[in-house]
């Protein structure tokens, strides 16, 4: 087989488990600042985080309602909110007040799909998100 052949072969394949992997669609934002890297992967590298995410993906709910849903100590959830609304992955979508009048804020998972490789050394990260139009960013 000559090598130009062999290397279309080995193209073709490579696209192929590419496709496949990545469901064939492309990743609209790419991160490439280490800092932001560093978050993201320390928010999907601990277990409360994933629940926030995964919690928050279908509806938006306050941090007591994913608190007494998932288990999640308080003051792990409010900390874990910040770190997951600084990092782009959680945002409020929503104040209301409780019957007290003490304001509140629902979060809303902004990732739909992430997706993490290698290439040359350099660690990717790419991040597929909701449609801002959708769920607007509280102010």
């Amino acid at each position: 087989m000559s090598n130009a052949l062999e290397s279309r072969t080995k193209d073709r394949q490579t696209s192929r488990l590419t496709s496949r992997t990545h469901n064939r669609k492309s990743y609209p934002l790419t991160i490439n600042d280490e800092t932001s890297k560093q978050r993201i992967l320390s928010a999907l590298a601990d277990p409360y985080s994933r629940r926030i995410m995964s919690g928050t993906t279908q509806k938006p709910l306050s941090a007591l309602e994913l608190s007494e849903k998932y288990e999640i100590p308080k003051s792990t959830t409010y900390r874990r909110i910040e770190e997951l609304t600084q990092s782009q992955l959680l945002v409020a979508v929503k104040p209301s007040r409780t019957k007290n009048g003490k304001w509140f804020e629902v979060y809303r998972c902004l990732v739909t799909r992430i997706g993490i490789s290698s290439r040359n050394g350099a660690l990717l990260i790419g991040i597929a998100n909701h449609r801002q139009s959708k769920y607007q960013k509280c102010s």
